[in-house]
């Protein structure tokens, strides 16, 4: 699938990312004086593929709606069937260049308001190849409910803002918080699982060469076909 890329918030680093605006791009920022490059891996028409900035290992990524959103849940019928339909594709992709399991887990922001939960207020649902397992720890701390498909995700969360997580090969599991959630909490918890439990704010260790690689590995998978 291919796409043509927008944006419907010029200041935002993701959709600058997505639209190919270097002035706002983030990523490009961080890379340093070069000639621009815009650094999508895989897309389609009202979804796209990015690299994670602060990647907690090699292939992580982010899954991202082009249309300016807070969140997953919040994006229309089209945008969410592209959406999962581009992180399966994804995620088969990494599994297959990195030799490990991929999850999934995103920190979606409630539609109104002006707190940004996540620290960056474009939707993304990660993509992390890792061994690693949060469970343990993320299953006794948060309260989880099962969810039979990604269509009933609008419904569940009502606009609200939730927390996401899908271990390779498992169900949905939306947490629905009654108190306030500490910014990039599932990251935390993949870092402490992973034995790199400082490495867990993008803000801190952007990582962007690490980014970077990413993106060209992923592409050149995606240009073999």
């Amino acid at each position: 699938m291919s796409g043509k890329a927008t944006a419907t918030t010029s200041t935002c680093c993701l959709c600058a990312q997505i639209a190919g605006e270097w002035e706002n791009d983030l990523l490009h920022d961080l890379l340093g004086p070069s000639d621009y490059k815009r650094r999508v891996s895989l897309e389609s028409d009202r979804a796209a593929v990015i690299p994670s900035l602060g990647p907690l290992a090699p292939g992580h990524v982010l899954v991202c709606p082009k249309r300016h959103l807070r969140s997953v849940a919040a994006a229309d019928e089209l945008e969410r069937e592209q959406i999962w339909a581009m992180a399966e594709r994804t995620a088969k992709r990494l599994e297959a260049i990195f030799a490990a399991p991929v999850h999934r887990f995103e920190h979606g922001d409630a539609e109104r308001g002006d707190e940004i939960s996540c620290s960056v207020e474009h939707a993304h649902l990660h993509l992390l190849p890792t061994a690693a397992d949060p469970w343990p720890r993320i299953g006794r701390e948060l309260g989880w409910r099962q969810v039979a498909s990604e269509d009933e995700l609008p419904e569940l969360v009502e606009g609200r803002e939730y927390l996401l997580y899908q271990a390779p090969g498992g169900v949905l599991q939306v947490h629905l918080p009654t108190q306030k959630v500490p910014s990039q909490l599932l990251r935390r918890r993949f870092a402490e699982a992973m034995g790199t439990s400082s490495t867990w704010n993008w803000r801190d260790l952007p990582l962007a060469q690490s980014a970077a690689a990413t993106h060209e590995a992923l592409a050149a998978s995606s240009a073999k076909g």
